[in-house]
């Protein structure tokens, strides 16, 4: 970068910090929106740098693609032209006009999100746009992905929508500045049915996390997408809402690329969805992103390309792709987006296309972890659920409950929570019940029985025999394993294990607060030696396990005497 050029992002840097102060300070009057201040002031500016004496407000109002947005500009125009002149005595021309294109994905004081530079390279790449293509963005926020688009790609027609006003305001004065033109338009994307646009190339970063119930009365408005979720629970994830109003929308031979939650690629109450999209060959293909793509949002994210006539699935784990921005975000620069496309394209250790059959048998999951074989992988081996007599949960006992229910005196009774076991033993000392109804007692530990978190980081441990009776809570599960098949010590040496812990969090779903469920529990596949060799291993961890407690105790006992080094001391 040049000096010039670090001189001009310093200060548009500077210009951007000033913006955002005056928003917030209690004097300014205008509380629409953060972009839509940054964007209307600075391009009020421009105008009146052009000219000093122009009359603003009939410069907008003569201006065809901007008159209808009149009553917008008005409150700038009356309120803050003493602010905008102290702007322009301020600031070059060249820094106040790239202040109403620029955008930094990583400051989050901003109310609209863009998709980041990375993203929008893979998704185009996908959608493989042609001069004769109609574009649609679904979600289109403040235009990010539309210019980004028509800078590598000139189409027919181009389509923004979004349900924001401030968003379609701020797409629209970028659009007449950058002399682009684009039809941006306020919509509902769930409500309106928008294939009458004739878009044969679609994209949508829509918003995530949202509740199926909040949007029933929509989709009751929107015939076509009601028939595909009149039967659907109220658990299913909001997100396929707008992966199937893209869907809807798109022309016959189109394509379609969108960003979703990882939730959705697995949750069970949407796999009627799945199996429909997968079913009709609209499903080409699912990458799993790396975590923080998404600034200011924690949920992993999967990017599904859809098209036409698809016999397999293309599934990519691209987790590990990536380049570190900051504590909390990952980007995708140009050598991990040309990564990503290769492995997409080719079969890999990453990599590979799925039959409808074997998705089908995995529950017409689409997370790409499921299909894909990783180095250290247990290849010869025992599902867990074939050695165990049972998987028990833990107690449905709330925190309220179990300190109702808690002894200060010693009872028969005592309960493990999760804070109870780390670095793979159990604290001695555990909390006592002063009583247990009957219908918690499936919940007490079995002898050799091993526990497990049901939330990653995952902690286990083998309990060995009991004295007394011990009743494990709600965030844990209890194996009772068979014992004519196979020692527990063998199969808690193999769950602590670097590989058995790798197959847990592959194994494991969600996208906040990861879990495993029982069922995916019992598809751990347990290696298996001839009984002598496994013998062996199991002794030998018990062993290294009774090291390890002895080492905790000599541990705490090493800290309690250095706490007490002055105790005497007067």
């Amino acid at each position: 970068m040049t000096t010039r050029e670090d001189k001009k992002g310093s200060e548009l840097r500077q210009l951007m910090g000033v913006l955002q102060e005056d928003y917030v300070s209690p004097e300014n009057e205008i509380k629409n929106g953060m972009d839509e201040f940054i964007v209307a002031t600075s391009f009020l500016a421009t105008l009146k740098f052009k000219n000093r004496k122009v009359d603003l407000e009939k410069e907008i109002m003569s201006t065809e693609a901007l008159s209808d947005l009149g009553p917008i500009f008005k409150p700038y125009i009356d309120k803050k032209m003493g602010f905008i002149d102290r702007l322009l005595e301020d600031y070059d021309i060249d820094v106040l006009e790239t202040a109403i294109v620029f955008d930094d994905i990583y400051n989050n004081r901003t109310d609209l999100s863009p998709t980041p530079r990375g993203i929008t390279e893979l998704a185009l790449h996908f959608l493989k746009l042609e001069e004769e293509d109609v574009l649609l963005d679904l979600g289109s926020g403040k235009g990010n992905f539309i210019f980004d688009a028509l800078r590598i790609q000139e189409v027919s027609k181009v389509y923004g929508i979004d349900i924001n006003p401030e968003a379609i305001f701020t797409s629209r004065v970028r659009a007449y500045f950058l002399g682009r033109e684009i039809h941006f338009n306020q919509g509902n994307i769930i409500t309106n049915d928008y294939s009458e646009l004739g878009a044969n190339k679609i994209f949508s970063n829509f918003p995530m996390g949202l509740r199926y119930r909040d949007s029933i009365s929509f989709v009751e408005e929107n015939p076509k997408l009601h028939r595909y979720l009149k039967n659907a629970p109220m658990t299913i994830t909001h997100d396929w809402l707008f992966v199937l109003a893209g869907v809807l929308a798109m022309a016959p031979g189109g394509r379609f690329v969108c960003l979703m939650g990882k939730g959705g690629t697995w949750n069970a109450a949407d796999r009627q969805i799945r199996e429909t999209l997968v079913e009709k060959g609209l499903v080409e293909g699912v990458i799993e992103l790396p975590s923080g793509m998404l600034p200011g949002m924690s949920l992993k994210a999967s990017m599904l390309i859809l098209s036409e006539g698809n016999r397999k699935v293309r599934m990519l784990d691209a987790r590990k792709i990536y380049t570190r921005a900051g504590w909390f975000y990952s980007l995708l620069k140009q050598e991990n987006v040309a990564r990503i496309i290769e492995l997409y394209e080719k079969d890999s250790r990453l990599s590979r296309s799925v039959g409808f059959g074997e998705i089908a048998d995995n529950d017409y999951e689409l997370s790409p972890s499921r299909y894909i074989e990783y180095e250290g992988d247990i290849k010869e081996g025992t599902p867990l659920g074939e050695l165990v007599k049972d998987i028990h949960r833990g107690a449905p006992l709330s925190s309220k409950e179990l300190s109702e229910l808690a002894s200060k005196e010693p009872t028969q009774y005592r309960y493990v929570l999760l804070q109870n076991i780390n670095d793979g033993l159990m604290d001695e000392t555990l909390p006592y019940l002063e009583e247990l109804e009957e219908k918690y007692h499936r919940y007490l530990l079995k002898d050799n029985s091993i526990v497990i978190s049901r939330n990653a980081p995952f902690k286990i441990y083998g309990v060995g025999s009991l004295e007394g009776e011990i009743l494990a809570t709600g965030n844990l599960f209890f194996l009772e394993l068979d014992e004519s098949k196979v020692a527990p010590a063998y199969v808690e040496a193999f769950l602590q294990s670097d590989r058995g812990l790798i197959q847990l969090e592959r194994l494991s779903k969600g996208t906040g607060i990861v879990t495993i469920n029982i069922g995916d529990l019992k598809e751990v596949m347990i290696p298996r030696l001839s009984e002598e060799e496994e013998r062996d291993i199991a002794q030998k961890y018990e062993k290294d396990k009774m090291k390890q407690r002895m080492l905790r105790k000599q541990l705490t006992s090493i800290l309690e005497e250095k706490a007490g080094l002055f105790r005497e001391v007067k």
